[in-house]
């Protein structure tokens, strides 16, 4: 819990797995678990009556909450550039068919 005094040790620990983790949604995914565990971190400081760690875990949660959002984001537009490259790819092969079709339809006449 935030009010031990190890617990840099465990943020340190979710940077470098998030660092680690080179899949994009995976990230944002782990970003939406921090910030879930923020959350609950902080209900509970609220409970013990520590509104000063509450309010830092509210801020680490809002943190970790716009990093699974920007995560997210960078991974959809990777996903329509990808997607868009392979319709580019399937195009430029049905031109090619056509052409190649006209070709010897006109080498009949």
């Amino acid at each position: 819990m935030p009010d031990s005094k190890l617990y840099f040790l465990k943020i340190w620990w979710e940077k470098i797995v998030v660092f680690f983790t080179f899949d994009l949604a995976k990230k944002a995914e782990k970003y939406k678990t921090f910030a879930e565990k923020r959350a609950y971190e902080g209900k509970e400081m609220i409970k013990q009556g520590r509104q000063d760690l509450a309010d830092k875990q509210k801020e680490l949660y809002k943190y970790y909450l716009n990093k699974a959002k920007e995560t997210l984001e960078k991974a959809i537009q990777k996903a329509m550039e990808k997607k868009k490259e392979e319709l580019a790819k399937e195009l430029e092969t049905r031109v090619d068919e056509i052409k190649n079709k006209l070709k010897e339809s006109f080498k009949i006449w």
